[in-house]
């Protein structure tokens, strides 16, 4: 080995090189050195001709092969998973894209040299998610969602033998009793309860905490937005100018991918589904969705479509409004309580309640009680929530709190409302939002003031 001192920029480097000793002959073989022949061995085996180098072995060439070309070969049918089947069928469609084609109706075929199919693949046909799927999903997730907030978690036991980390105990409700039991007893100094204790607890806590996290979302993605303004970025600011350069966030999703949008179904099972469904009475699953608030025939399906009504004895402008400030009331969050009720603006009341997203227990009761009282002050819209029969709804907006509550929670309210058909009385108000006249003078006075200072 040479090491060969090298100096770049006021920096020096170390180049090894390393010579490599030749091979010593084995057995009766030997090499011969480059441009002379190889010398006979010993006894009484022939000279090979003079001059002339040695062949590669037939092992090395064949490791050389090419591995796509065994993908066209014919004695290599298209069998195993559906996975194996079309990773074949394409790369052997990277070769002979004329063999390996698409047939009219969409599927995969593969040609025989006189263009005759040999192969067909049937592709499989997308079928969104049905009602009682949707319904099967959101109780799934709302089970999982409440045994890891306060109900019992199931303990795993780990094999003989084998030490396994089971999952936590305790929910996390029970974790924080038992925090701060724990801790209560170290303030007080008892008998083998020691600071390791208090961190255990706490350690109990966050996994609790982890836990119902991946229950409430089990799925995380990151999207990339090419160029955000300040405020969206920074919440607690009004600067409307654009960063100027893509930022990366990170987004929570209520189900998993395989389950929230639908199956790939055959032929067959397709025709399956559409016999039982013929067998129930052929209704056709009718999917609702709501897009924007201000849309004009399903704008008022929307949380934060604005229309004033009482709840608690407060006035709001949106279902929106009031679940956000009865959210942050539960979470003793007062500062983004007096901020929010100083708005009417859906997109300022997203940008205060993302400020704190910590979601609440019970999420479900307080979208139902305030869309009842919604619904009940609104008789109208109450009318128009009915006679959307039994229709699925999609929430499009992802800014919404606990959507997929949201979303049960109005379903369960038009069922009450078409057994009840009645208004709801109305209680005395003691509170209310900044009402549209307020807020227009607001934006006045504040342009008289901005004009003033300039």
């Amino acid at each position: 080995m040479i090491q060969v001192p090298v100096q770049s920029g006021g920096i020096k480097f170390k180049v090894r090189a390393t010579a490599t000793a030749p091979e010593k002959p084995t057995g009766d073989e030997s090499k011969a050195p480059t441009g002379e022949a190889p010398k006979p061995p010993t006894g009484d085996a022939p000279k090979p001709p003079t001059g002339e180098a040695p062949k590669p072995p037939v092992e090395a060439a064949k490791k050389r092969t090419f591995k796509v070309k065994g993908v066209a070969d014919e004695a290599k049918p298209l069998e195993g998973s559906r996975k194996e089947v079309l990773e074949r069928f394409f790369k052997g469609r990277v070769e002979n894209p004329t063999r390996y084609t698409y047939a009219p109706d969409g599927n995969l075929v593969v040609l025989d040299e006189t263009g005759k199919p040999t192969k067909t693949i049937p592709m499989l046909n997308f079928r969104p998610l049905n009602s009682e799927e949707v319904i099967e999903l959101s109780r799934q997730r709302m089970e999982e969602v409440r045994k890891f907030e306060s109900g019992i978690v199931e303990r795993k036991e780990g094999e003989e033998g084998k030490e396994e980390r089971p999952e936590p105990v305790l929910s996390y409700v029970e974790a924080l009793a038992n925090l701060r039991d724990v801790y209560t007893k170290y303030k007080r100094g008892e008998t083998g309860i020691t600071a390791l204790s208090v961190k255990d607890a706490n350690k109990k806590v966050m996994d609790a905490e982890k836990m119902r996290n991946k229950a409430l979302y089990p799925l995380k993605y990151s999207e990339t937005i090419p160029n955000p303004k300040i405020r969206h970025v920074l919440l607690d600011s009004k600067d409307d100018r654009h960063i100027g350069y893509p930022v990366y966030a990170t987004g929570h999703f209520p189900f998993q991918a395989k389950d929230a949008f639908g199956h790939y179904v055959s032929a067959e099972e397709e025709a399956e589904l559409a016999r039982k469904t013929s067998m129930k009475g052929g209704e056709a699953i009718d999917v609702i969705l709501i897009e924007t608030y201000d849309d004009p025939a399903r704008g008022f399906l929307h949380p934060a479509y604005t229309k004033d009504f009482s709840y608690t004895s407060t006035q709001y402008s949106s279902v929106y409004q009031a679940y956000e400030v009865e959210r942050l009331k539960v979470l003793r969050n007062q500062l983004l309580v007096d901020q929010l009720m100083k708005t009417r603006s859906p997109r300022t009341i997203a940008s205060i309640a993302a400020q704190d997203k910590t979601p609440i227990p019970n999420s479900f009761d307080l979208w139902f009680s305030i869309l009842k009282a919604f619904y009940q002050q609104n008789t109208d819209l109450a009318k128009k929530l009915t006679e959307t029969g039994s229709s699925i709804f999609s929430l499009r907006d992802t800014t919404i709190s606990s959507p997929s509550d949201y979303l049960n929670a109005l379903m369960a309210v038009r069922s009450f409302l078409a057994e009840k058909q009645e208004g709801g009385a109305t209680a005395p108000i003691e509170k209310h939002v900044i009402t549209e006249e307020e807020q227009k003078k607001a934006k006045v006075a504040a342009i008289i003031n901005a004009r003033r200072m300039g």
